[in-house]
């Protein structure tokens, strides 16, 4: 009885454009969105007994923009046109659940509370501590601020001290030093396909896209902190030794696990990529051909899908979203990449 439905209020920007008898064609879309009374499973204390209950727990703004471009660049014997079109979308918090300015979400590998939702923030924040390189050299292990839970020495990580107990750095590296370490929404996100065609001959590909999105590669806590009998990635090949420092290479003993232990953004990577997402190849015959065999179309076609992907991201696929979940993107454990996928096939019509 006490949850009621979610309250949206939309105001939309529309622009259309043709231009040379609409060989070219633009259409642009500006909104602003305000939904209140937001449904959302919000943690509850654990003495009654459950981790979370369903609530209205608040109000969110979402502004975004949506255009699309499409062009008729050759039109004779041979034909080549081209769509594009591009998107932005940000999700701000505005307010919570009685007065609350934010909570944590999101478990994912070892980590339990990897994201926050806070007032005034967007959504998708990556929460932890800031990583600041290898301690390489005794002057260096001098200079580095302590951890709480954690021995430093040589060949480990160091991590910046950001807070303490009354909101400044305070020597001592603890929860309060947690922060948004990355984002797992992307800053824009799109596609553009060309469609060609010559006699009977017609090819499609199209290409997918997304850039500024942070993924939080959970894998690399696992695979690079491994226990007897178990492998690791080729990273660990670069690892520190006194002899051979290594700017991110670190040293391959228990400080693995334990620095593992705790959610910092050297596990956050760029998950922006390029992808060929399908090309398809199509032979039409002609009319005149099938007239004696009482076919009226008849159609050959190959298609090939995810064929190329461009990215910087170490993982296996960095179109990822392992907890399914608007307020946790870009996490990946294990998560399975999207297959190559090869399709021939024909269309008859009678």
């Amino acid at each position: 009885p006490e949850l009621k439905w979610e309250t949206t209020i939309q105001q939309d920007l529309g622009l259309d454009v043709g231009l040379l008898n609409d060989r070219i064609t633009i259409t642009a879309d500006v909104y602003i969105k305000k939904s209140k009374d937001l449904l959302l499973r919000a943690p509850l204390s654990n003495y009654s007994g459950f981790t979370t209950v369903t609530r209205n727990v608040g109000d969110m703004q979402v502004k975004g923009m949506e255009a699309a471009l499409n062009t008729v660049n050759v039109n004779g014997k041979f034909k080549w046109s081209t769509n594009f079109n591009i998107a932005t979308n940000k999700a701000k918090v505005l307010s919570l659940n009685e007065g609350q300015e934010f909570f944590y979400t999101g478990n994912v590998a070892r980590y339990s509370d990897a994201y926050i939702v806070r007032v005034g923030e967007e959504l998708g924040s990556i929460f932890g501590y800031v990583y600041d390189g290898i301690i390489n050299t005794q002057e260096e292990l001098a200079a580095t601020v302590p951890h709480s839970s954690l021995v430093i020495k040589t060949g480990v990580r160091r991590y910046k001290d950001i807070s303490g107990p009354n909101g400044k750095p305070d020597g001592v590296i603890d929860a309060n030093d947690r922060t948004a370490i990355g984002n797992g929404n992307p800053k824009f996100f799109g596609g553009f396909t060309n469609n060609f065609s010559y006699g009977a001959f017609e090819l499609s590909v199209l290409f997918t896209y997304s850039y500024g999105n942070d993924i939080l590669n959970a894998d690399k806590s696992l695979f690079e902190s491994p226990t007897r009998f178990q492998g690791g990635t080729l990273d660990m090949l670069q690892r520190w030794t006194p002899r051979t420092p290594q700017v991110n290479g670190q040293r391959w003993d228990n400080s693995y696990h334990n620095e593992y232990s705790y959610l910092s953004s050297f596990l956050i990577e760029d998950g922006s990529y390029l992808r060929m997402k399908n090309v398809q190849l199509a032979y039409n015959f002609s009319q005149k051909s099938l007239k004696r065999f009482a076919i009226t179309n008849f159609r050959v076609y190959f298609t090939a899908q995810n064929l190329l992907t461009f990215t910087h991201y170490k993982g296996y696929d960095p179109e990822v979203n392992f907890l399914n979940s608007i307020i946790t993107p870009g996490a990946d454990l294990g998560a399975y990449p999207r297959s190559k996928v090869y399709t021939i096939g024909l269309n008859l019509a009678f």
